[in-house]
């Protein structure tokens, strides 16, 4: 995984161009902000390390990169050229990945440097053009210095993500501890913040999937949070789904469209559907059948080959669906606050509650074992047993829940609350006792357990997934 203490400030620079401003500003900040750490690459890299992956991992964990731009730092020449044009260019790449990641960048124009435009940048920088520049010069250095340290500390004062500490016995159950922030590149869009909606790993873990609002879908490489692949999609994306085997990624979005991806190639196999909104997709767990809610009915296709199958008519408006673990029974929320569970085999509800003036069900999930079904409706979980009616509502939950996973040892169950910004763990085990609840900057929007069960990852606001590392009382 990523660092665990990541650095708090990097400093990007040329040597040939701003290396003393560097070395001043590198202490001011240290004097500044001590608990913080400062990167800087002739002091931040032991010896022996790889110069490109440390300074990767370094921006990438930064809360902030500080861009050193002197009279030549476009202009300076290498071997083959202007460096700036060469995509190895460490300056440049530095720069590129901090755009790419949704790091905070802030050009500082060092003397008598001027404004960048976007003829003088490679594509790949041009966004740097766009963002307001300060100055750091010789003769007003303690004015700009007092700015820049000001914007640099409303940065730094963002509350940070944590674990909160539950209690003693809770500890002994199961503690919990961030292990990496894996950023869409685009914090903020049109109405604010962007969001992360989704999130899934594959079924042998080395995969995760998170769907943004920012209209794609990324794949991350597990461990290290190395980006794969970077699925296009023409709308907001609401859903995402592995194959059972592993193969085939589907997701929904706003567009009215399911669209099943080849996850070797990033290539899209088949788009589906054409209705006003498709949220929720599903594969059954033998992986020959995807389902997706549209309108009063489940849309259901065959797999691989994207051949229409059928439709299941359930009623009411649908938005989340979910196959049972054995594949027999079919779940589909809607939402006028309908849930409804359909024997497939001999295509009858087994279970169906109508509260057509009830809250949106906005999740549904089944354990494991497929005893329980958990839905979220914005304001409960609830925990059912079908064919049973009455539920088990969840303790202590906040306001705004909107997303909700089983553990895969069936043990645990987790659930997304945007009201005060956690996610609580339940014990099943033990009568729905907390086992813990985490705390996060942003609102969560999506949880999703590893196939292991010891990681879980949590979509949020400002365009994020954390992982946290679970750790259960036998360790």
């Amino acid at each position: 995984m990523l660092d665990p203490s990541p650095y708090g400030i990097f400093l990007n620079y040329r040597r040939k161009d701003s290396a003393p401003y560097a070395r001043l500003l590198r202490e001011e900040l240290t004097k500044r902000f001590p608990g913080t750490r400062v990167f800087i690459d002739v002091e931040s890299i032991e010896a022996g390390q790889d110069f490109a992956e440390v300074i990767r991992q370094a921006v990438e964990s930064c809360a902030v990169l500080v861009a050193l731009v002197g009279p030549r730092w476009a202009t300076i020449e290498g071997r083959d050229g202007r460096r700036l044009d060469d995509p190895g260019d460490l300056v440049r790449e530095e720069i590129r990945t901090a755009l790419q990641m949704g790091v905070r960048v802030i050009p500082v124009l060092v003397d008598d440097a001027k404004p960048l435009w976007g003829e003088d940048l490679p594509d790949d920088l041009l966004n740097l053009a766009r963002l307001n520049a300060l100055k750091l010069s010789h003769d007003r250095y303690e004015d700009d210095l007092r700015r820049l340290l000001s914007v640099i500390e409303r940065i730094l004062a963002e509350p940070a993500a944590g674990p909160d500490t539950p209690d003693p016995e809770a500890l002994r159950r199961i503690g919990a501890a961030e292990v990496a922030i894996l950023r869409h590149p685009s914090k903020v869009g049109l109405f604010g913040s962007r969001n992360v909606h989704a999130v899934a790993f594959s079924p042998d873990g080395s995969l995760l999937a998170s769907g943004s609002d920012d209209k794609s879908v990324r794949l991350w490489e597990l461990p290290g949070g190395k980006i794969r692949q970077v699925l296009a999609h023409p709308a907001t994306v609401t859903d995402v789904v592995f194959s059972p085997a592993g193969e085939l990624i589907a997701t929904g979005s706003t567009d009215g469209r399911v669209r099943v991806s080849d996850i070797a190639t990033g290539e899209t196999r088949h788009t589906l559907g054409s209705y006003p909104l498709l949220e929720g997709v599903a594969f059954s767990p033998d992986g020959r059948l995807l389902a997706c809610g549209a309108g009063p009915e489940v849309l259901i296709w065959e797999m691989p080959g994207g051949e229409f199958h059928r439709t299941v008519p359930i009623g009411g408006w649908l938005t989340r669906v979910a196959f049972s673990p054995d594949g027999n029974r079919l779940a589909a929320t809607g939402g006028g606050g309908d849930i409804v569970v359909w024997n497939l085999l001999n295509d009858v509800p087994v279970f169906r509650l109508d509260k057509r003036s009830g809250s949106p069900i906005k999740a549904v999930a089944f354990s494991a074992d497929g005893r329980f079904l958990a839905t979220v409706d914005g304001v409960n979980v609830r925990l059912w047993e079908p064919p049973a009616e009455k539920p088990r509502v969840t303790p202590g939950i906040d306001v705004g829940t909107s997303a909700v996973a089983f553990s895969p040892d069936g043990r645990n169950m987790a659930a997304s609350s945007s009201v005060g910004r956690k996610v609580r763990v339940w014990d099943l085990a033990d009568d729905l006792q907390e086992a813990l609840h985490l705390d996060h900057r942003n609102y969560p929007n999506a949880v999703a357990y590893s196939p292991d069960g010891q990681l879980l990852a949590v979509g949020t606001g400002g365009n994020r997934v954390v992982l946290w590392r679970l750790v259960s009382a036998e360790g």
